[in-house]
């Protein structure tokens, strides 16, 4: 009983998906450029801290939208961005430093979303990315500079609205958590972002 309970519940998820498919428009790739603010979390490393001020960012991608279904749509993108944050302070075993300097992040990741919404001029979604961030901080003082690099793996989720301004053209406002993992210890970005897709 329980096993064509089963098979009967497979075939109506089959079919619902089926015809799903069947009503969706057709999938087309889109260009996006924009940017907007960043708020990095302290990073903490063998007794040293330093703590942020916002900073910037600067990103593009290229994507693939599935098309409409009765409940939205599915895209991918493959996504570059640069992103800059100036030192506040810098603590040293609990101790307050006159260091200046900067950290830069050079991110590619790979983001999945889902659009709700279909035919709506005001498009909300969500998503997940994973990617890998290419990060250097410079710090300075008194005239001398230190630097250091690394490469780490980062995961990230998305939200936000496209507004549509036009056949091909949407408006995306949004909020996204990045987190960096390292070998010492991990931080965040929370970036806001405003950008514009434009359907190819």
């Amino acid at each position: 009983m329980k096993k064509t309970n089963f098979a009967a519940a497979a075939i109506a998820a089959a079919a619902l998906l089926g015809a799903n498919a069947a009503q969706a428009e057709d999938g087309n790739w889109y260009v996006s450029a924009g940017g907007g603010a960043n708020w990095i979390g302290d990073q903490s490393s063998n007794g040293v801290t330093a703590d942020y001020d916002a900073g910037y960012t600067v990103l593009g991608a290229v994507g693939y939208d599935f098309g409409d279904s009765e409940t939205g749509s599915f895209r991918v993108e493959g996504e570059i961005s640069w992103t800059k944050n100036d030192v506040d302070q810098v603590t040293i075993n609990g101790v307050n430093a006159n260091i200046g300097g900067d950290t830069e992040q050079w991110g590619f990741m790979m983001n999945a979303l889902y659009d709700f919404m279909p035919g709506s001029t005001f498009r909300p979604y969500i998503g997940a990315g994973l990617g890998v961030v290419d990060g250097e901080t410079e710090l300075n003082r008194a005239g001398v500079t230190v630097s250091g690099n690394s490469t780490e793996f980062a995961y990230r989720g998305l939200v936000g609205v496209g507004i549509g301004l036009g056949e091909n053209t949407t408006l995306d406002l949004g909020y996204r958590h990045t987190r960096v993992t390292g070998d010492n210890d991990d931080f965040g970005n929370n970036t806001v972002i405003a950008q514009v897709r434009f359907g190819l």
